[in-house]
Order: C-alpha cells, then structure tokens, then sequence
C-alpha cells in the first residue's frame, strides 16, 4: 500500500531540479525564491560558463528581479546565511522564456511526472508539449501551439486535485486525446 501525502512543503536536496524566481540581485549573485523555507542562492561564478569580472558587470544585465530560472541544487547547508546553492551550469537549465508556469503543491511532483515519467509523456506524445517539472512544485509548460499551455495547465491542477485517486494515468490520457480529437475536428 503507497501512502499519498495531500499537501506539503518543499524540503530541498542535493541535485534536485527546481524553478526559481529572481527575488534580490547581491553582490556576487542572485537571491532566488524556490518555493522552500530555505533561501537559495545562485553565485555568478554558477550563473555562466564564461568568468565575470564583478567589477565591471552589472548583474541585473544578467539576471534581473522577477526572471525565472531553471536550476540545480548543488549545496544546502543550513549553517549559510543562504542554506540552498544552486547552479545553471548544465544542459537546459538557466532563464526561463516563454511558456505557462504552474504552481503545484510540492508533495504532488511525483504524481504529476507519473511513474517512469508516464504523465507528462501523455503531453508531449500527444500535443507536442515540453513539460519541466521542478522538485519544488513548480512546473513549466511550452507547446508548439501555445493555445495548449493553458489546456496542460488546467489538467496538470486536475493532477493535482486527484492525486490520490486511481486510474488517473488512464483519464488524462483520455482527456488529452479528446481534447486532441476535439481540436482536430474544429480545423478541419
């Protein structure tokens, strides 16, 4: 028997894949809200591939208060000012632009993504959809047709209400392929 929590918070870990907004731009980095206790830091030295000379870039050129970004867990340490260290140094990561962003409960991550990533390929199987799940709850959405974001975003809160129902693979399957269907017959 597999016990669904109904609601949580967001505990970070080491290598988790989150989305942040910019909250506070430093001296030598960014302060970044993940939807956690914890403040998240992402230091300029994580920020870019190429070195940056403090002296002479302005940060906000870079990232700005209000900017999203994609990012990994690289340290947390609850003895730092800013516990969570996070890096964009990887394939995909960095600013987000473009899509819908929707706010999920943290503990409903895994219910979205589906077992072996089963949920969200519904998505991208069915309506070209690109669905980046972050371990925090937030999830970003980008379609080939735009017009479906707020489809995926209206069934991945359906995910999330009916979390701890069964079956619920099956029925989104079904809803997506109706809304497929659907679309289908008002272009033709």
């Amino acid at each position: 028997m597999e016990v669904i929590p109904l609601s949580g918070i967001y505990k970070p870990r080491v290598g988790d894949i989150v989305i942040g907004y910019v909250v506070d731009i430093g001296l030598t980095g960014w302060v970044i809200d993940i939807k956690s206790p914890y403040s998240a830091y992402l230091p300029v030295q994580e920020a870019t591939l190429k070195p940056i000379d403090l002296t002479t870039v302005d940060l906000k050129s870079l990232l700005g208060i209000g900017d999203i970004v994609l990012a990994r867990i690289i340290d947390f340490n609850l003895t730092k000012d800013y516990p969570v260290t996070l890096t964009l140094k990887e394939a995909r990561l960095g600013r987000i632009e473009g899509g819908t962003l929707v706010e999920i409960d943290a503990s409903k991550v895994a219910r979205v993504i589906g077992r072996r990533g089963s949920m969200v390929s519904i998505f991208s199987e069915e309506l070209n959809c690109d669905v980046t799940v972050g371990q925090n709850g937030r999830v970003w959405i980008r379609c080939k047709d735009p017009g479906d974001e707020s489809f995926v975003a209206r069934v991945i809160k359906l995910i999330e209400r009916e979390s701890h129902t069964s079956g619920l693979t099956d029925r989104v399957r079904s809803i997506v392929t109706q809304y497929r269907a659907r679309k289908a017959a008002v272009k033709s």
